[in-house]
């Protein structure tokens, strides 16, 4: 599945098909984490659906990715004061922060 990731509040797209339009107020219900538990994909029929990377736990929030996971440390914290105004301060930007990076 591929990662859909809002540009205009209006939903978004992947591999050339657009979203619904929901898909925004949805994704909004879902906290950050640069080290998501859980993804966003669009079908073919531009149905949305947040899926599991892993098992989690019971009690587990479910978090996903605000920016694309590809993109380095500071061009995520840029997007994350632009389109979001807050700091990610996630495990994974700690470490990358820290220059500790591991993967």
């Amino acid at each position: 599945s591929s990662e859909w990731y809002a540009e205009d509040g209006r939903g978004g797209s992947m591999h050339g098909r657009e979203c619904e339009s929901t898909s925004p107020q949805l994704a909004g219900c879902f906290n950050h984490s640069c080290e998501p538990n859980t993804h966003v994909s669009c079908s073919e029929t531009h149905e949305v659906s947040f899926v599991t990377a892993r098992d989690v736990g019971a009690g587990e929030e479910l978090v996903i990715s605000y920016a694309a996971l590809d993109l380095g440390y500071e061009e995520r914290q840029r997007i994350f004061q632009y389109k979001y105004a807050f700091e990610c301060q996630c495990p994974r930007c700690q470490r990358e922060a820290a220059g500790t990076v591991s993967e």
